[in-house]
């Protein structure tokens, strides 16, 4: 998105609008990137590779990436 308006001013009169498609593949990205999230836990207890270190290390990366935005 930062390529496409970097400056946050493409929905101001005037402005150069970001493509239709742009919209669709960062929501398809968003929606692969929430369910990959979602997965990686259950998939680390199914092969017994779970760890308390790591759960810490996911909710922490999941407190940055929700902040972040």
């Amino acid at each position: 998105m930062a390529y496409f308006d970097p400056d946050f001013y493409a929905s101001a009169p005037g402005h150069k609008h970001v493509p239709d498609w742009v919209w669709i593949v960062v929501g398809i990205l968003n929606f692969v990137a929430y369910t990959l999230d979602g997965v990686d836990g259950k998939q680390a207890r199914r092969t017994n590779s779970s760890t308390p270190l790591g759960e810490l290390f996911d909710h922490g990366l999941d407190t940055t990436l929700l902040i972040a935005p």
